[in-house]
């Protein structure tokens, strides 16, 4: 899955693997207990983001930074030349992720000038693999600019409206993000979506019941709806309180995991449930799937794992 074949399984990285490489921290998963994550490839042209979620693992993943997680942009003619390298040596189309760290349209100009080309143009992307763009942004900068964007996918992260008030500080509303998804299919663009993390506020079915209402009024075509719940990583906790970070969000995690402290199981089970019959009952007919969770919660929600599963970072 995810582009695996004889080619990809030879190749991990391009040069030092700053630009391209592949995300394989994940086995294949035998027990219930165990992570489905399927492996995926990162194009990181930047590393950082400008918003201010409190429970942002990025914290954790640049607390050694003077600058910590404030975006910085990297070489341009190295993300071109490691870009076009990989887009040539992969043979079965792929995903390239630019939001798994840094938010994915953290500098636009750069995309559009230097990244999203090289996967329009059929020279240089023979192989029609697709670039992933994960964000909380709203702009519309990206939409505008790319003329074909057949091997773009945009991918929005929302959350529900008092879960986003409280946590996801300096981000565009969640609403605003869904009218910017909605003018991105209709210019042409895959989209895609993720609902993540989800926490158990008080009354927290009804403020993701009243956001499926709004992603089905704005964006029911949306290719994929991915499901998660908050990691809390040692890192991201550490960080978050040297940061003075409202971490009441950790109150929510109990259970103990190779990925930090999670929500129950029982809970996340409840949430991602409710929020599949919801989409089901509201007509949603694309894909469903849920992040970095085990065999026993697909399970339990009533999903299969099978050659035909997709999930966000994957074509």
């Amino acid at each position: 899955m995810g582009g695996k074949g004889k080619d990809a399984s030879e190749i991990t990285k391009i040069r030092d693997g700053t630009i391209i490489s592949l995300f394989d921290k994940t086995d294949e998963p035998t027990g219930e207990t165990d992570i489905f994550c399927p492996h995926f490839w990162e194009l990181k042209y930047a590393n950082g983001c400008k918003y201010d979620c409190q429970w942002c693992y990025l914290n954790g993943v640049y607390r050694y930074n003077a600058w910590g997680k404030k975006p910085r942009l990297k070489d341009t003619q190295k993300i071109i030349q490691d870009t076009k390298d990989i887009l040539k040596k992969l043979k079965v189309p792929t995903m390239f992720n630019v939001g798994e760290v840094a938010d994915g349209q953290v500098f636009p100009n750069s995309l559009i000038r230097d990244v999203i080309p090289l996967f329009a143009n059929e020279f240089s992307n023979p192989n029609k693999h697709k670039l992933l763009i994960l964000t909380k942004d709203d702009t519309k900068k990206v939409i505008y600019a790319v003329a074909n964007p057949k091997n773009i996918v945009l991918a929005y992260s929302i959350n529900a409206k008092a879960v986003s008030e409280q946590y996801e500080l300096m981000a565009p509303h969640p609403w605003e993000r869904l009218e910017a998804a909605k003018m991105a299919y209709r210019k042409g663009f895959e989209v895609r979506l993720r609902i993540d993390p989800m926490v158990p506020v008080n009354r927290w079915d009804l403020g993701y019941r009243e956001l499926i209402k709004q992603i089905m009024k704005t964006v029911p075509h949306a290719s994929i709806i991915t499901l998660g719940s908050p990691r809390g990583l040692v890192s991201t906790i550490v960080a978050g309180k040297k940061l003075n970070n409202d971490m009441s969000w950790t109150n929510y995690l109990t259970d103990k995991s190779n990925w930090g402290l999670r929500v129950p199981h029982k809970t996340r089970v409840e949430m991602f449930s409710f929020a599949i019959q919801e989409l089901e009952d509201a007509g949603y007919k694309g894909k469903i799937a849920i992040c970095k969770e085990p065999l026993k919660v697909w399970n339990d929600c009533g999903l299969k794992i099978d050659v035909s599963t997709k999930c966000n970072c994957l074509i």
